[in-house]
């Protein structure tokens, strides 16, 4: 994981929250990804990025905490493709599979009012470990 940090890192992205379930696989690659990029006092933990989790209630949660331009969400599979696909697509039957150490990308105008998003990128770990080096 902290070779696919330092490749993310590479991209020059701006980070302004990382919010993580707080299971211990994830808490320990959220810190990872907090250390990278100088996050560690941005880093939260929410009981809605555990499985299996409510769509609703990470959208209201997300809405009503955090006023931030850049958030990554840091959880568990396949929780976390489906919630990729019923943002962008208005259901989970996508076929998306974020590996562990995937990212993707998403912009979204009004996320709580529409509940939408549009795909930017999707990188696999294989390719962001390449890009640490």
């Amino acid at each position: 994981m902290k070779k696919i940090a330092k490749g993310l890192y590479q991209f020059d992205l701006k980070l302004d929250k990382i919010l993580s379930s707080p299971y211990v696989r994830a808490r320990d690659t959220a810190k990872i990804l907090a250390g990278e990029f100088q996050k560690e006092d941005q880093l939260s933990y929410s009981d809605n990025l555990t499985p299996p989790g409510s769509f609703e209630a990470l959208v209201a949660e997300i809405h009503e905490k955090y006023d931030v331009d850049a958030l990554a969400l840091v959880g568990h599979e396949p929780m976390l493709s489906q919630f990729v696909s019923w943002l962008t697509t208005g259901n989970t039957e996508m076929n998306l599979v974020l590996k562990k150490g995937g990212v993707c990308c998403l912009s979204a105008d009004n996320l709580y009012q529409d509940h939408r998003a549009d795909l930017m990128w999707l990188l696999t770990p294989a390719l962001l470990v390449q890009l640490s080096k």
